[in-house]
């Protein structure tokens, strides 16, 4: 498999603990704000989005520069020694790198924030059994399509990507 499953797994957690210090630095300006005596007080609806947006559209704009751009690796893929480049060998480009992030993280987390909410606020249905039972099933079956066959993901088979593996310490992957 291109890009060696360990190697992506341990490019992921470094991701993840990036994105877990960004939710950490939004929970401390809300907290600080609330200690000041400044409340938000927005509808729930516009606070779900406001919250949602102030955590996803960093993350996502991050990874599309940074994948798209000359380094063609998040950091948690620069670190790990892989790079994301397109079938022919090419650069992604930033418009490749923008759909994939939206295919890989916006979807789910979209999807499993509304079902968290719905079970939250105690709504039921088939609609929240659907929603929920897609939310659970969906990063598994991305996670299946990384673990098993060529290693790309449909985020990868859409924007004709895949990650391959450099020399460790290479800033760049080679052209």
């Amino acid at each position: 498999m291109a890009g060696g499953l360990g190697r992506r797994i341990r490019a992921a957690l470094i991701d993840f603990g990036l994105v877990v210090l960004w939710v950490g630095v939004l929970a401390g300006v809300v907290v600080a704000l609330r200690t000041a005596g400044i409340a938000l007080t927005l509808p729930p609806l516009q606070l779900q989005l406001l919250g949602s947006a102030a955590v996803l559209l960093p993350v996502v704009v991050g990874l599309t520069l940074t994948e798209g751009g000359r380094y063609e690796a998040s950091p948690g893929k620069q670190s790990c020694g892989l790079r994301v480049r397109r079938l022919d060998g090419r650069p992604l480009g930033y418009l490749r790198a923008l759909l994939r992030n939206l295919i890989k993280i916006v979807i789910p987390a979209v999807l499993a924030h509304a079902s968290i909410v719905m079970l939250v606020t105690g709504q039921s249905g088939p609609d929240v059994v659907v929603l929920t039972a897609i939310a659970l099933s969906l990063p598994l079956s991305y996670l299946l399509t990384v673990c098993f066959g060529e290693g790309r993901g449909p985020w990868d088979l859409l924007c004709d990507a895949h990650v391959i593996t450099v020399t460790a310490g290479r800033r760049f992957a080679a052209d």
